[in-house]
């Protein structure tokens, strides 16, 4: 489907007055005959140049005598040793002009919706996101948080070796990680998916009987305990 671009105050243009005047026709009428003027040049040129097409062809394709010659005096075409043209052609009717528009056209509206967002943020005191990567990140952090994880630490967090000796100063915080990072990595399935890994070691502590696990790790005997 083809299409030329066409300005919405192109109405009040001094030129369509001008070739008003000069034709004695209504302005309204120009611009009618603009657009079939425009609309054949885009449909039958690549540049905005048409060599074997001379002005009275397309005075008789628009219906009115000396259509072209005003459009010329006014600057809106063209004539030289290459034929009609339509000057900066490729500002308004060629493809790269269209997707120009039909871009500009996509950000606009891009931009409208993000000012609802923002306003709507506004209005509920909730932190405006600054983009939808943001709104993205948001997504898949919510999405982790109810889903959960499997278990991909290699070291203890300092947070957990305090809770052991805390808790169970009987204990061997990094041979009890040990262990408990064997087994939830070898748990196949969503068995080995949990919500809240802290929550799990805290669990895992309070659970170890005394002295096995500080002394030689019984990988066994804790698996038989995490079932």
């Amino acid at each position: 489907m083809a299409w030329i671009k066409l300005e919405t105050h192109i109405f009040d243009k001094l030129e369509v007055f001008t070739i008003a005047e000069d034709l004695g026709i209504d302005a309204d009428a120009v611009v009618g005959k603009l657009c079939r003027i425009w609309s054949w040049f885009d449909l039958n040129t690549v540049n905005g140049v048409t060599p074997s097409v001379t002005e009275s062809l397309l005075d008789r394709y628009c219906g009115i005598a000396g259509f072209c010659k005003s459009m010329i005096k006014v600057g809106w075409m063209g004539k030289n040793d290459s034929g009609l043209y339509l000057p900066n052609y490729d500002r308004h009717n060629s493809q790269t002009a269209k997707d120009r528009a039909l871009t500009a056209k996509r950000v606009s509206k891009h931009r409208k919706r993000e000012l609802s967002n923002a306003e709507c943020n506004d209005l509920s005191n909730a932190t405006p996101l600054a983009s939808p990567l943001d709104r993205e990140e948001k997504r898949r952090e919510d999405s982790k948080a109810t889903k959960g994880t499997r278990f991909s630490l290699d070291t203890a967090p300092e947070e957990w070796i305090l809770f052991c000796k805390k808790e169970r100063s009987d204990l061997n915080p990094t041979v009890v990680f040990d262990g408990f990072k064997d087994y939830w990595v070898s748990v196949a399935g969503s068995k080995g998916v949990k919500l809240d890994w802290t929550a799990t070691w805290r669990n895992w502590i309070r659970n170890q009987k005394g002295g096995e696990v500080k002394q030689v790790g019984n990988f066994n005997e804790m698996m038989r305990m995490a079932k």
